[in-house]
């Protein structure tokens, strides 16, 4: 079946009919059948509905990454998370399943970091609205009482999360690595910055969390012994969005993200996942 064509046309021209005719039985089947084939090909389904990747700025002008946000999940993003979920030791190859049901929600935002033509790095924005709306954050499945205590003290926040980083694991220069995990965070911050985010989370490995408090202000709300596929000890970690930007830039200018900046990335984003502001008019 060609990209982008249905079963049901491809039927109606097999056998020479309009779409129309196929009865309302034969229809619901074949609506259950594609519905089955883009569980099978997630990937494919939603780099069906892509468009080009929009670029974000970089921390320097000289610093040799693009920063940009993707139009979906690829096959690229699946295997950096596995590489570099693997070589860590986190996974095993029975677990390694790196594309998850948040890649397709219309509140993930995916952002890649590339350089020498390959993609090196990667964060993904999950973000929800209030505390009626449907899971939305992938650490509501883990510290689901947690992520209750958060949505009532603040019922009406929009909460975004920080989830599955990956750098490549052959990139073993330690000051190149450091840079552009703080860009990805980075351009995290500007991602929830622009989508009107007033609380974010973020669950990491005990061993990197220091970084997230001690750069960005979070603080530790949980822990566990494991976080999904990812079978190591993990802190969740919380803070305020206003406190997150004040205490981020205040420590380090790399943080520091314009008005300007955030203005362009919040335009596109209101035309690209219009999803991240639906559940807000509701």
């Amino acid at each position: 079946m060609e990209r982008g064509q249905t079963l049901s046309a491809e039927l109606a021209r097999d056998f020479d009919l309009e779409a129309t005719d196929l009865s309302p039985e034969l229809q619901l089947c074949i609506a259950r059948l594609e519905e089955l084939r883009r569980r099978e090909d997630p990937v494919g389904d939603r780099r069906s509905r892509s468009a080009k990747p929009f670029l974000l700025s970089v921390p320097a002008s000289n610093y040799p990454i693009e920063l940009s946000i993707l139009p979906g999940i690829n096959e690229e993003i699946c295997e950096l998370r596995y590489k570099a979920y693997e070589r860590a030791g986190w996974i095993d190859d029975e677990a390694a399943i790196i594309s998850d049901d948040f890649d397709m929600l219309p509140t993930s935002v995916l952002v890649a970091a590339t350089s020498g033509g390959r993609v090196v790095g990667t964060i993904r924005i999950s973000m929800k609205t209030g505390q009626n709306a449907a899971i939305g954050l992938p650490c509501e499945m883990e510290f689901p009482g947690k992520l209750a205590d958060v949505s009532k003290s603040m019922p009406d926040a929009k909460l975004a999360e920080f989830c599955r980083v990956a750098i490549d694991p052959d990139i073993t220069n330690k000051s190149f690595r450091a840079t552009l995990y703080g860009s990805l965070v980075r351009a995290a911050v500007t991602v929830a910055w622009a989508s009107e985010i007033n609380y974010a989370l973020v669950a990491v490995h005990t061993g990197i969390s220091r970084f997230y408090q001690h750069m960005c202000g979070f603080q530790k709300l949980a822990s566990s012994r494991g976080y999904g596929i990812i079978k190591e000890p993990t802190n969740l970690l919380g803070a305020e969005f206003s406190e997150l930007l004040r205490r981020s830039s205040k420590r380090n200018g790399f943080f520091h993200i314009s008005d300007e900046e955030m203005v362009r990335v919040g335009d596109h984003l209101r035309r690209s996942s219009p999803g991240l502001w639906q559940e807000a008019a509701q």
